[in-house]
């Protein structure tokens, strides 16, 4: 071991042969798990026990989510475009909502009938 340098290292030498090593790639390697989901109806996704919303677009389409160590979630379309960011941390209730996830299915489910008031004037 030569440490005169201020930096360590250590020769390997296996059968006669010493094997170098390479320098380290520019980027970061990424440690994140990746994998697929299914959109529910109601426009989540499922991770660790907790419900992240997606847009609404997405219910019952396929989804890669990217979970990154630092606790970090990413939604991905079948596209690989990015759809929905959340924290792993976030969802002390087990449910986390950005509203404009689900302003259509919103939209759809309280849409009330408008009619003029003459109909109720003739009822009476």
């Amino acid at each position: 071991m030569n440490c005169t340098s201020g930096c360590c290292s250590r020769r390997l030498n296996i059968g006669g042969i010493t094997p170098s090593l390479q320098p380290l790639p520019p980027i970061a390697f990424d440690t994140s798990y990746h994998e697929q989901r299914l959109v529910s109806w109601d426009g989540y996704v499922e991770i660790r026990g907790r419900r992240f919303s997606v847009p609404d677009v997405l219910c019952g389409h396929e989804v890669r989510v990217r979970i990154g160590l630092d606790g970090h979630i990413t939604v991905f379309d079948k596209q690989d475009r990015r759809v929905a960011e959340h924290s792993l941390e976030a969802g002390g209730s087990g449910w986390v909502t950005v509203p404009g996830h689900h302003k259509r299915l919103w939209d759809d489910t309280l849409r009330v009938e408008r009619r003029d008031l003459a109909v109720y004037e003739e009822v009476a």
